[in-house]
């Protein structure tokens, strides 16, 4: 094709000076010679596509609340405490026996005594302590007397830590014999003081 061009440029190059054929024609001529011999190459456009990489699929996690504690100072502070009833004790075995016309407490009773006193301070309960004698004495003599046996008892709770408030007393003085009094034995169980339970 080198060779073919160079004749054509000769040709133009003398047709281009020729009186018969002016420049602008011998030009075109050329042109459309040289088209014919090596047509334009068409430049063909490659579109080279565009290779979207896939990005890693996230895993979606659910969101975590974490709870926040706020101290706040404006409200009160509340303090439970657990109250707890313990068993119900049996006042029959509440007896507390006394001497011949005495109000002193004897001291194998103490063990009971500090039964009685658990009992109370673990419970809301209260108690009435009810005091009796046997028949030797005057009437009046034998209400006081039981009214002081009663009051001994309380005397030795309150001693131990049982509140006032949760201790009544009475005295029935020999009105109420469980004996009778005309054995040793028999006047010895009416000298006493029970108890009973209150709510």
């Amino acid at each position: 094709k080198q060779e073919e061009l160079k004749k054509i440029a000769t040709i133009s190059k003398d047709w281009m000076y020729h009186n018969t054929i002016n420049g602008e024609s011998a030009k075109k001529m050329v042109e459309k010679i040289v088209n014919k011999i090596m047509p334009k190459e068409t430049k063909t456009e490659v579109i080279t596509p565009i290779v979207t990489q896939s990005l890693p699929k996230v895993e979606q996690k659910e969101p975590v609340i974490t709870p926040i504690e706020v101290e706040n100072k404006s409200l009160p502070t509340i303090v439970v405490y657990e109250y707890i009833e313990h068993n119900n004790i049996d006042s029959s075995n509440f007896k507390f026996e006394f001497d011949s016309g005495s109000n002193n407490l004897k001291s194998i009773y103490l063990p009971k005594i500090e039964e009685l006193n658990e009992y109370l301070v673990n419970n809301d309960k209260s108690i009435l302590l009810i005091g009796h004698t046997d028949s030797r004495g005057t009437e009046s003599f034998n209400q006081q007397l039981s009214i002081k046996r009663a009051k001994s008892i309380k005397l030795k709770l309150i001693e131990l830590g049982v509140k006032p408030s949760k201790i009544k007393i009475t005295g029935r003085g020999e009105g109420e014999p469980i004996a009778p009094n005309n054995t040793p034995q028999g006047r010895q169980v009416n000298r006493r003081v029970e108890i009973k339970i209150l709510d």
